[in-house]
């Protein structure tokens, strides 16, 4: 708490919500709707308010906030951005990962895992809900299969994960790049 004032992770998004708001309110009496107008909206003044969302586009203050372009696909509403992703376990909620709108990639924080009860991992899901992968091959949470390495990783037993091979480094979720530029020390 600074200045008395108590940190509130969300503030930021609801500043954000209400610029929106305020943003669409100008739009709507741009587009010649009166103040009446916007308190029980028609059908059709409903439908320009949906436009008028869906083509927002700034920075705000908790990031840029925009959303896809075609308003009638699966997760149009959803805004396209960086989201945190937490885990509380035992009444303690902590960051563990990130979710990237405009890439559609999951990323945990470095040493994080989604825990699950009874001591299983994301390394080691319970069964129940998971399939059991066989030696050399990890659990894809995205295609919900088993899959092998590929060319740029080698399986490393001990972290049963695909780690990258040498001579390359991790350039994505689950993409090993080229190192190139490497400086030697003299």
């Amino acid at each position: 708490a600074s200045r008395g004032v108590a940190y509130q992770s969300d503030a930021s998004a609801a500043a954000d919500a209400i610029c929106m708001f305020a943003m669409a309110f100008n739009a709507m009496v741009d587009k010649n709707y009166a103040t009446e107008d916007l308190e029980e909206l028609s059908e059709a003044a409903f439908s320009d308010l949906l436009a008028i969302f869906q083509s927002t586009s700034f920075e705000g203050l908790s990031g840029s906030v925009a959303f896809p372009k075609n308003g009638a696909t699966y997760g149009a509403g959803d805004r396209i951005g960086t989201v945190a992703i937490n885990q509380t376990v035992d009444r303690v909620s902590s960051q563990v990962g990130t979710f990237d709108g405009h890439t559609l990639e999951m990323t945990m924080d470095p040493g994080k895992s989604f825990l699950f009860p009874d001591g299983y991992t994301q390394a080691n899901p319970p069964s129940g809900l998971f399939e059991k992968c066989d030696s050399g091959k990890v659990y894809d949470y995205s295609s919900n299969s088993c899959v092998g390495c590929s060319d740029t990783t080698i399986y490393v037993d001990c972290a049963d994960a695909c780690l990258c091979r040498a001579g390359y480094f991790q350039s994505g979720r689950f993409e090993c790049g080229v190192t190139t530029g490497m400086v030697k020390k003299k």
